[in-house]
C-alpha cells in the first residue's frame, strides 16, 4: 500500500477524471487499507498521448527527473539488422556473438525492457531460464496498468485472454468490512484485471519476439562478463553474449547482485508469504477480491478463474501454510508455496554497463500491491535510459543516477507507508533500525 500519490496513473482506458482516486493495491491487487489511501488526487498535468503512462511511483508520476526519466516514443525504427527470433520453448539456444543489450529474465520487467529496447532500434537478446507457460501466482492488477499494456502493444492480446475484471475490493483492516471501488466516469466503472500470470508472461514475451528481440529459451544466464569494473555481457548456456548494457530482470533471486557482489540492503525482519489455490464456489464476497488484516498479519483472496480462488497470506511472526478459514468449504488445488518477501533493495541497481530492474532491484511484501506495475515501469525506464545513452543524448553516469534515485524513492516511500499501515493493526514497526536491524515499536 502506498501514499495517496503512489498509484496515480495517466491515460486510463477511459478519459482521466480529475477526481481519480488513489489506486493503491492489495497483496496481489488494488486495496486501500485506510481512508488515507482513498483520497482523491489531481493529475499534475494533462496527458500527452505520445508519452507512455507515467504511472505513479510512491511519490507520484514515474519520473527520475523531468528530463531524464520521461519515456518517449521510439526515436527511430527497429534496425533492419535485428537478429533472428530464435529460441521459443522448443527452439535453439544459440546466441549472436554481440548485441547492444542483453537481458536476463523473461518476466514483466525483462519483456518490457526488451520491447522498449527493440523499438529504439537496439539489438537485444533476452535469456529466460524456464520454458513457458510457467507457474506463477495470479495477479490482481488495478486499472492503471492498461496504459502500459497499450504502450507495449499487448492490450489486444490481454483483452483476448479474457481475464476477469472487477470493480474494486472488500477490505477489513482491523475494522469493519467496506467495499473500496476504483471509481468511474461517464462511460462506466473502472475495472481491475485479474490476470493469470502464466498467460500474461507469455503475452509479454511473445510481444518481445514480435518486436525483433532474440529470445533464447530455455537458456540460463551463468555469470556476468567483466572488463575491469564494467559489465560487458553475460556468459550463458548458449555461450558468451557481449553487450554494451546488461539488464538483470531475474526477479527476487537477484542474479546479478549475487554474481557481481552487489550488496542487498534489508529493511525489515524476515517475511515469508504463503500462497495457493482452492477450487469450488467461494463463500466470501462473490467475484471481488478480499483483503483482511489483523494483529497477526493479512490474507488476500481473489477469484482468478471460474470456481478457482487464489489466496495469499503473510503472518508477521511465522508462515502459515493453511488456506484461509473462509475457504474451508473449498478443495485445495496443488501445494501451498512460499516466497521470501523480506523488504530489500539493491542500492547500486545501475552502474557501469548494467541495470537491475523489477524485483531484482527491490522487493516489498505483496501488500504493496504493484509488483507487476513496478516491473513494467522499471523495465521501460531502464530501456529508455539505455536508448538515450546509446543515442548520445545522456551521459551514462547521469542515466544510472536517475535510475538509482527512482528505484530508491519508490522503495523508501513504499516501506514507510507499509510500516504505517501495519502499525494500525499491530504495534510492530517493520522497518529496521540501527545495527543488527532490530525491530522497533511504532512511535
Amino acid at each position: 500500500m502506498s501514499s495517496e500519490d503512489l498509484a496515480r496513473t495517466t491515460e486510463p482506458r477511459r478519459p482521466v477524471d480529475s477526481r481519480v482516486p488513489s489506486r493503491t493495491g492489495g497483496p496481489a491487487g488494488p486495496v486501500r487499507a485506510s481512508k488515507d489511501l482513498a483520497r482523491t488526487t489531481e493529475p499534475r498535468r494533462p496527458v500527452d498521448s505520445r508519452v507512455p503512462s507515467r504511472t505513479g511511483g510512491p511519490a507520484g508520476p514515474v519520473r527520475a527527473s523531468e528530463d531524464l526519466a520521461r519515456t518517449t516514443e521510439p526515436r527511430r525504427p527497429v534496425d533492419s539488422r535485428a537478429p533472428s527470433r530464435t529460441g521459443g520453448p522448443a527452439g535453439p539456444v544459440r546466441a549472436s556473438n554481440d548485441c547492444d543489450v542483453v537481458i536476463a529474465g523473461g518476466g514483466p520487467a525483462g519483456s518490457a525492457a526488451a520491447i522498449w529496447c527493440a523499438r529504439h532500434g537496439l539489438r537485444t537478446v533476452l535469456l529466460e531460464t524456464q520454458s513457458f507457460p510457467r507457474d506463477r501466482p495470479g495477479e490482481s492488477l488495478h486499472p492503471g496498468v492498461e496504459p502500459l499494456f497499450r504502450q507495449l502493444g499487448v492490450e489486444r492480446a490481454e483483452e483476448a485472454a479474457g481475464f476477469p475484471r472487477y470493480r474494486g475490493h472488500w477490505v477489513s483492516w482491523g475494522g469493519p468490512w467496506r467495499f473500496e471501488e476504483f471509481g468511474s466516469d461517464s462511460t462506466g466503472p473502472w475495472l481491475g484485471i485479474q490476470a493469470w500470470r502464466a498467460t500474461l508472461d507469455s503475452i509479454l514475451l511473445e510481444a518481445a519476439r514480435g518486436a525483433g528481440v532474440e529470445v533464447l529459451q530455455p537458456c540460463r544466464a551463468l555469470a556476468p562478463m567483466r572488463e575491469g569494473k564494467r559489465i560487458v555481457g553475460v556468459s550463458s548456456e548458449a555461450g558468451e553474449i557481449r553487450a554494451r548494457f546488461t539488464i538483470d530482470a531475474t526477479g527476487s533471486r537477484h542474479w546479478l547482485s549475487r554474481k557481481a557482489g552487489l550488496p542487498t540492503r534489508r529493511a525489515s525482519p524476515r517475511l515469508i508469504a504463503t500462497y495457493g489455490y482452492c477450487a469450488g464456489d467461494p463463500d466470501v464476497f462473490g467475484e471481488e477480491p478480499v483483503l483482511e488484516g489483523n494483529g497477526t498479519g493479512w490474507v488476500w483472496i481473489a477469484p482468478v478463474r471460474p470456481a478457482l480462488c487464489a489466496w495469499t497470506r503473510l503472518r508477521f511472526n511465522h508462515p502459515d501454510r493453511h488456506p484461509p478459514p473462509s475457504l474451508r468449504d473449498m478443495q485445495p488445488t496443488g501445494p501451498t508455496r512460499g516466497a521470501d518477501v523480506t523488504w530489500r533493495i539493491v542500492d547500486a541497481c545501475a552502474g557501469d554497463g548494467y541495470y537491475v530492474a523489477g524485483d531484482a532491484a527491490s522487493v516489498i511484501d505483496p501488500a504493496s500491491s504493484h509488483g507487476v506495475l513496478k516491473a513494467l515501469m522499471s523495465g521501460i525506464l531502464a530501456a529508455d535510459l539505455i536508448a538515450r545513452v546509446h543515442g548520445g543524448s545522456l551521459p551514462e553516469s547521469a542515466a544510472g543516477e536517475a535510475f538509482r534515485e527512482w528505484t530508491a524513492g519508490w522503495f523508501r516511500r513504499d516501506t514507510k507507508r507499509l510500516a504505517e499501515l501495519y502499525a494500525q493493526i499491530d504495534r510492530t514497526d517493520l522497518r529496521r533500525s540501527g545495527p543488527g536491524g532490530r525491530v522497533r515499536l511504532r512511535p
